[in-house]
């Protein structure tokens, strides 16, 4: 496998116009490939690195070009969606897929998920500590007959949260603290897709709205990975639309989705449940 050729299967030249150059100066070689069936005899030849893959590829669905891409290699390759927004909701789940990109392509975007993908194993800083001094947050319902009991099975469970909302991650921090959990915090989507690299949790409650990378794509990061697939995603975000959902189950893997206002009972008996029980993928769940 040559370590920098990146293969882009896609119909449309502008996207190779648009990609080439600046992938050039990360020290990658595109090559493109308009015809499925070219693309899979390329890879076949010599398998690329990483392959990016438009979701609208003619003559081929995505998941019979990952049905035939495990049959040309047995080389584990990174895939990258590039798809629409309006794409989303037919897009289908597989274990190849490593992330997407979406349409129209953000350079910048495209390129931190490469090397996201390429440094699943970067070493994080140390993690900080929760900040336990904020008042209830508006997204919190109030529940006076909630009271948090130390439960001694819990002290070597480790929570990480990703929320860029300091209320929320202080909140929760403390709720959890005191139910038994270990917590440690994240404020950012990079933060905390690092520090679920190296300090990997027990489980994740992972907002979807933040800073340097969306809850999406640190979910997805984290699945495709066969180190760190295993642990549970809780998402906790205020998005309600039935679209977001599927975005947060289907593609990016999550393994409960929470909708703000919420709970903190709540979040607590679907963490312990995550945690004693098998998780089922809603697309197979009855």
């Amino acid at each position: 496998m040559a370590a920098n050729r990146i293969l882009l299967v896609d119909d449309d030249p502008k996207v190779e116009e648009q990609l080439k150059e600046p992938l050039k100066e990360d020290g990658y070689t595109l090559y493109a490939m308009r015809n499925p069936a070219d693309a899979l005899d390329f890879i076949h030849r010599d398998p690329p690195v990483l392959i990016l893959l438009d979701f609208s590829i003619p003559a081929y669905s995505v998941d019979s070009f990952m049905e035939e891409l495990s049959r040309v290699t047995t080389t584990r390759i990174p895939v990258v969606l590039l798809i629409t927004m309006s794409e989303m909701e037919e897009a289908p789940s597989h274990p190849g897929i490593a992330g997407f990109v979406t349409k129209p392509i953000s350079i910048s975007q495209l390129k931190a998920h490469i090397e996201l993908i390429f440094n699943m194993s970067r070493p994080a800083e140390s993690p900080s500590e929760p900040d336990h001094s904020a008042e209830v947050p508006a997204s919190v319902v109030p529940e006076p007959e909630h009271k948090p009991v130390g439960n001694k099975e819990l002290e070597n469970v480790h929570v990480l949260i990703i929320d860029d909302d300091n209320d929320m991650v202080s909140f929760l921090s403390e709720a959890l603290i005191m139910e038994g959990f270990k917590v440690t915090t994240a404020m950012d989507g990079y933060e905390g897709l690092v520090k679920a690299q190296s300090d990997v949790p027990d489980i994740i409650l992972l907002d979807i709205m933040m800073p340097k990378m969306d809850g999406f794509q640190v979910c997805r990061l984290l699945k495709f990975s066969e180190r760190y697939s295993k642990i549970p995603i809780v998402m906790l975000t205020a998005r309600v639309q039935p679209e977001d959902q599927q975005t947060a189950f289907l593609i990016a893997g999550a393994d409960a989705y929470i909708t703000k206002p919420f709970r903190i009972s709540d979040v607590v008996e679907r963490v312990k449940h995550l945690l004693t029980h098998e998780v089922v993928p809603p697309a197979q769940a009855e």
